[in-house]
C-alpha cells in the first residue's frame, strides 16, 4: 500500500477496533477499567494518558473507585 493512500483511522475508530479485541480477552472489571482509559484517549488523545498521570488513579490491579462516578 502507497503512504498517500493509507487510511489515517481516527481515534474513535480506533477505539472501537479496540474494544472488540478488549471484550474477547479481558473480565468484566478489566473491560471497564480498558473503556474508561479507550474514552478518555478518544475525548483528550494519548498525551493524558502518560503513566505518571495514570499512577494516582491506579494502585496495583485494582481500579479506583472515582473512575466508576465518571462513567
Amino acid at each position: 500500500m502507497k503512504t498517500y493512500s493509507r487510511h489515517d483511522f481516527t481515534r474513535e475508530e480506533r477505539a472501537a477496533r479496540a474494544k472488540v479485541a478488549i471484550s474477547a480477552a479481558f473480565e468484566i472489571k478489566e473491560q471497564a477499567f480498558l473503556d474508561f482509559l479507550l474514552s478518555h484517549y478518544v475525548r483528550v488523545g494519548v498525551q493524558e494518558l502518560d503513566q505518571e498521570k495514570l499512577t494516582p488513579v491506579v494502585s496495583g490491579n485494582s481500579i479506583h473507585p472515582l473512575l466508576y462516578a465518571a462513567r
